[in-house]
């Protein structure tokens, strides 16, 4: 194996951020361990062993036990966030990673995946001073991961009282709310569901988000009326919260009332920058109203901004548009946003929005992005790409896994250079930088890949370089799926680099 960076991928200014980096995220770094702490440093590595054979079962089991050990260890939490994504259970997933985000606090991957929660967390009280210490609250998480355990065992009842526990050392956090809530309708009891689920919304405005997300609404009477009233309350104590604003906005279109959704949003793009979403919900309400002069303003304020759309798309959620919207402005998107596109974002935003909602054109809309791009560049530009062969061998190690996606990168960097050829005269500044995130399958394909940041305003540059990500292979993954960032930049600064590189 070649050295993980060579002289090619110098222009990568930061390590790529893929996937996990476990072990080393662990509470009391630079400290003194007691004996307690580092029997469960030992517990947790050898549960690791057992993650990646593939024994999940024990392995929920280990990190459970480490955690008894050492609430504080945040890797734990982490890692039965990793065991429940892959067994297919979404709401206990959340609450690992919850756990995790609160426990590992500035980690990169905590603040990475689950930023939409922190920006909720922190929209309506930003200097809010710490209501519990970190072993209370420690401890308090400890309960909600036994409570999950159980209620993945069956014992539900068990589960909601553990639960109460941890109320107690996280008071006012959402999490505890939202669990009771999909724990009270598994018995039946939509009622108190409901209750539990609007009063997760009032204390964090993403679990009202969330609660669209796993489709409440359609097993709960009224609870869209009943999350719209608790975030028209946080609303007025909290109007400089965008979050809230955004998603009560959503959830008043969704409710027919336009004029509503559209006064709210107005007030929340007069605090700050337009955010995309916010001008999303504007051009729709405008729309819906029959304004179509306004509405045609939203959108263009939105497609001259400087968020790709592709952005709108993860694994890890649905978009707004499938998400929160449920869907019901698709025609509205194909026939007012989606034309306002240039190519080949076009393309490449009507690929993605067909293939999350599951149409029959995915593949021939797929192959539709794929010649736009190729279209802007010489014949034969994306033939024999590197990085695409199907990979030897298979990783055992998570760190080995990282090393192979950072080899597989340093090798295809070149080809990400080729699509500056052509292209740096039609831009006003010659150099720039590109952020892509990048999220495999399981199977090690890429199954997503969007545009973060683009300084160098080239739409095609960008797409061009999602095109070549695209066709890329990496080993079968580790996890249910794995995610990286991957930053390029261009410019006369690399053009030495990209004559020495390896062809």
């Amino acid at each position: 194996m070649r050295p993980l960076w060579s002289a090619a991928a110098i222009c990568l200014a930061a390590a790529v951020a893929c996937g996990p980096k476990r072990l080393p995220d662990l509470a009391h770094e630079g400290k003194d361990l007691t004996e307690a702490q580092i029997h469960a440093r030992k517990m947790l590595k050898a549960t690791q062993l057992l993650f990646e054979q593939g024994d999940l079962d024990r392995a929920a089991e280990g990190y459970l036990q480490a955690l008894s050990t050492d609430p504080l260890l945040a890797a734990a939490h982490l890692g039965l966030a990793d065991v429940y994504e892959l067994s297919g259970d979404g709401i206990s997933t959340l609450a690992e990673q919850i756990a995790y985000t609160e426990t590992a606090k500035t980690k990169r991957l905590a603040v990475d995946r689950m930023a939409d929660y922190l920006f909720a967390k922190f929209a309506r009280n930003p200097s809010s001073k710490r209501e519990v210490d970190d072993e209370t609250q420690a401890l308090a998480l400890l309960e909600l991961s036994r409570a999950v355990s159980a209620f993945r065992a069956g014992q539900a009842e068990r589960a909601l009282g553990l639960l109460e526990k941890a109320r107690k050392g996280i008071p006012r956090a959402g999490v505890v709310d939202y669990l009771a809530s999909h724990y009270h309708l598994s018995k039946g009891f939509g009622d108190m569901a409901a209750v539990a689920a609007v009063q997760a919304a009032g204390h964090n405005g993403f679990f009202a988000r969330q609660a669209l997300v796993d489709q409440l609404d359609r097993r709960m009477p009224n609870l869209l009326e009943r999350l719209r009233d608790v975030l028209a309350s946080e609303h007025v104590s909290h109007p400089s919260d965008a979050e809230t604003s955004f998603v009560l906005g959503c959830i008043q279109l969704r409710l027919g009332r336009p004029a509503k959704a559209l006064e709210v949003v107005k007030q929340a793009l007069a605090w700050g920058a337009p955010q995309w979403e916010l001008l999303f919900v504007k051009a729709a309400a405008c729309h819906l109203q029959g304004d179509e002069l306004a509405a045609g303003q939203a959108l263009a304020d939105l497609v001259d901004g400087d968020t790709d759309l592709s952005r709108a798309f993860s694994k890890a959620r649905p978009s707004i548009f499938q998400g929160l919207l449920a869907g019901e402005l698709d025609d509205f998107i194909a026939k007012q946003l989606a034309p306002r596109l240039s190519e080949p974002a076009r393309s490449h935003f009507l690929w993605r929005m067909e293939a999350e909602r599951g149409g029959q054109q995915v593949e021939s809309l797929e192959k539709a992005f794929f010649e736009q791009v190729e279209q802007c560049y010489p014949a034969g530009s994306f033939d024999k790409l590197p990085g695409t062969a199907e990979p030897d061998g298979h990783p055992a190690s998570l760190s080995e896994y990282m090393g192979f996606i950072q080899e597989r990168i340093d090798e295809a960097m070149p080809a990400f250079w080729d699509c500056d050829r052509g292209r740096r005269e039609k831009r006003a500044a010659p150099s720039g930088r590109l952020l892509a995130r990048v999220e495999l399958d399981r199977s090690g394909r890429v199954a997503l890949t969007s545009i973060e940041e683009n300084t160098t305003r080239d739409s095609v540059l960008a797409h061009c370089v999602l095109r070549k990500i695209y066709a890329m292979r990496f080993p079968r993954a580790l996890r249910a799926w794995e995610s990286f960032k991957l930053p390029v930049v261009f410019g006369p600064e690399v053009d030495g680099l990209r004559e020495k590189s390896p062809q």
